[in-house]
């Protein structure tokens, strides 16, 4: 069994709650989402592996840096590699945006090997959408995650998907293939007190109670439990789950 938690970052702007979280769970697997390519260097401090995706350039505190999706581990890398689906496949032969009026959105699919078996695991980014509801620019990048993710081999892929479930029709078309393994009773996962819009709304507004846009989707090989949202981490909560793949034999 393996440990992994999932968050989005929001940059630079929570590093000590990240860390602590880090040093209280110890985890196996870690996946950012907004999370600043020089955090890395605290990874490895922490005896992680890592690779990171860029996604944009960003600016806080008058600091320019790059912002992206990192997946970490304790565990050796079997294989990584990364896609991006949105606005083309090829685009790592293009520049990353600057300023930051859009986003590459890709994702991060490492296999791990642990106890003499092999973990496909990957993290992701979707495209915002102002009310929650679908765009054009929303649905077609999901086409093309799924399209991709098709040829993968059997995985679980978590991270910020800026659907939110019961509310965009586009969460029903992932679970057309995937366990989400989110609690019911987690009704959002933004969160009231870091969350930007909690200093200028009404803390029972929509967003923070349905609002659930953060994911583990799971492929049936794997056992997924233990799954909880943690509060008190970033502007959303970050997932913390315990995973385990299962024997095709007791499947």
């Amino acid at each position: 069994m393996l440990k992994l938690i999932s968050v989005n970052m929001e940059g630079e702007k929570h590093f000590p709650r990240i860390l602590s979280l880090i040093h209280s769970e110890n985890p196996d697997i870690i996946c950012f989402q907004e999370c600043p390519e020089s955090f890395k260097n605290n990874l490895h401090n922490l005896g992680y592996r890592s690779d990171f995706l860029p996604m944009r350039y960003c600016i806080q505190n008058d600091v320019e840096y790059i912002e992206g999706l990192v997946f970490a581990s304790k565990l050796q890398f079997a294989s990584i590699h990364k896609y991006y689906y949105q606005p083309d496949y090829d685009l790592p032969k293009q520049p990353i945006p600057t300023p930051k009026p859009s986003m590459h959105h890709g994702y991060i699919l490492a296999t791990l090997e642990h106890n003499g078996q092999l973990y496909h695991i990957a993290t992701t980014h979707v495209m915002w959408t102002p009310d929650g509801m679908p765009t054009e620019h929303q649905t077609q990048g999901v086409k093309k995650l799924l399209s991709l993710l098709q040829s993968e081999k059997a995985h679980i892929i978590c991270g910020d998907f800026n659907m939110p479930r019961n509310v965009n029709p586009l969460y029903e078309e992932i679970v057309k293939n995937y366990t989400d393994t989110i609690p019911p009773e987690y009704m959002s996962s933004l969160d009231p007190t870091l969350h930007r819009l909690a200093k200028v709304q009404d803390l029972n507004a929509p967003i923070f109670d349905r609002y659930m846009v953060d994911y583990l989707f799971s492929k049936p090989d794997f056992a997924v439990t233990g799954v909880r949202l943690q509060f008190g981490i970033s502007d959303h909560a970050a997932i913390v789950a315990t995973i385990a793949k299962i024997d095709p034999e007791h499947r």
